[in-house]
């Protein structure tokens, strides 16, 4: 799963979870038929190299998305990976840390720099399941189109995947 910086500063609150579980959901998916039943546990990754702290969506929010994820999915994250945390991020991960149980706590890795991105990242997935701005070897398009990845990749696939429109070369 990788995760980009929000664009807005409105927050549908419902909206807003209800879109972080639609992706969750895709990246478990995925992760399940690429591994054709082996694997449950997903990598997150949110890059917030770019990020504004004035698209924020509120922090009972972030709380309410935690309580959820925590409570439906909790074995199903190996790690979560926030890529450039800015000073604001880091913030946010000491009010939420309390609230996060101990082995969910083990699972999040910040990473600040290329060289820790490379060595931290690098073990965790492929260079084929990165994108450049991840892992500079990475194999990933960078450029995404929301409208593709909803309509027309399918629900278990990867947005790069070659066969995502369901057609054969």
């Amino acid at each position: 799963v990788i995760k980009m910086p929000r664009e807005s500063t409105e927050t549908n609150e419902e909206a807003f979870i209800m879109a972080q579980l639609y992706i969750a959901e895709r990246a478990m998916a995925a992760t399940e038929f690429l591994s054709c039943g082996e694997n449950e546990k997903v990598v997150a990754i949110f890059e917030f190299g770019t990020y504004s702290s004035s698209n924020a969506p509120p922090f009972r929010v972030m709380r309410s998305m935690t309580t959820i994820l925590q409570r439906n999915y909790p074995e199903r994250l190996f790690h979560l990976v926030i890529l450039d945390p800015p000073f604001f991020m880091r913030t946010i991960y000491t009010l939420i840390h309390p609230f996060l149980s101990a082995d969910t706590n083990d699972k999040v890795i910040l990473i600040s720099n290329e060289k820790a991105k490379k060595e931290k990242l690098g073990s965790l997935i492929s260079n084929e399941q990165a994108m450049p701005f991840m892992i500079p070897e990475g194999k990933l398009s960078s450029e995404t189109d929301p409208g593709y990845f909803l309509r027309k990749v399918p629900f278990f696939k990867l947005y790069d995947d070659d066969s995502a429109d369901g057609t054969e070369d």
